[in-house]
This record gives C-alpha cells, sequence and structure tokens, in this order.
C-alpha cells in the first residue's frame, strides 16, 4: 500500500502518483517514437548512427519532459564515470539515454536503442540498463529495437525491462 503526501488541498495515495507517473513517461515515449517516424524516417532509411537516432529521441523526449534533464550519451554520476557491476566486474557505461536529475540520486528512465541484428550487442545492453534501474535507481528501464534502410524502416519493438 502506498504511503499518502499532501499536495496543495489534496491527499494523493504515492501508489497512484506511481501510476499517473509511469502513464505520463509511456505516453512520452510513445509520442517521442511517432514523433521519429513521422519527421526522421530518413534516419532510419538511411541506416544513420543510431547515436543520430537517439540524439533525436532525447531531443523530442526534453520537449515532453521539461522538469527532467534529458541527456544522450551521459557517462557521469556526479564527478565520476558511470560504472555497473556486470559479470561480477566494475563496467563503465554510456547509456544512449538518461532522465534524471543532473548531479541527484533522482532518475527517471534509462534508454538504449540497438539496430536489429546484433543479438549479442542486444543482451549486452539490456544487462546494462537492467543494471543501471536495479544499481542507480532509475524507475524505467527502455530497450528499443531500430529497423533502418529502405525495405521497412521504424520501431521493431520496445521492451518495458
Amino acid at each position: 500500500k502506498g504511503s499518502a503526501i499532501v499536495e496543495g488541498d489534496h491527499l494523493l495515495d504515492s501508489a497512484v502518483m506511481h501510476d499517473n507517473e509511469e502513464r505520463r513517461v509511456r505516453e512520452a515515449m510513445n509520442a517521442v517514437l511517432a514523433r521519429l517516424i513521422a519527421q526522421d524516417v530518413d534516419l532510419l532509411v538511411l541506416d544513420v548512427h543510431e547515436r543520430t537516432i537517439t540524439a533525436r529521441l532525447a531531443g523530442y523526449m526534453q520537449e515532453l519532459l521539461p522538469e527532467w534533464t534529458v541527456d544522450p550519451e551521459y557517462n557521469r554520476i556526479r564527478n565520476r564515470v558511470k560504472e555497473v557491476r556486470l559479470a561480477g566486474k566494475w563496467v563503465i557505461v554510456v547509456p544512449d539515454i538518461l532522465v534524471h536529475r543532473r548531479n541527484t540520486g533522482d532518475n527517471l528512465l534509462v534508454l538504449e536503442a540497438k539496430k536489429i541484428g546484433d543479438v549479442e550487442a542486444e543482451a549486452y545492453d539490456r544487462r546494462k540498463i537492467l543494471a543501471l534501474k536495479e544499481q542507480q535507481h532509475y524507475r524505467y528501464a527502455v530497450f528499443l529495437r531500430l529497423r533502418t534502410g529502405r525495405e521497412n524502416p521504424g520501431i521493431e519493438s520496445i521492451e518495458w525491462l
């Protein structure tokens, strides 16, 4: 059961607040992906580097979540390099997109995107964002698979981990 929080003259249950946050984050992600397809499908057709694609996603996400900082390729935890423990070793990580409040422990979402085809890299990225979610307390973790090229460019899948 969630705890109660007073906001203005309203008593809010923390479970309800979490549900509203999750709905808002999922709606923002859906809108961002729709905008990528509507405005930037040429990036997928041209098979540009995933950094270019995720930078566009980060910009669109920042517009929809203005109270957060949306950083592509962010590699810091305050004044040190971002690391997670994977398979018993500390590994430096640079997630594709972070939605957070810099220099705090307030972490909303971590996103990794991969073009389909590299199963080994996909498995590693899933482990990496799950480790970020668990070890650095991101509330949401998203793994995005992209289809590139002329045939059928688009979003292959979105996984909420």
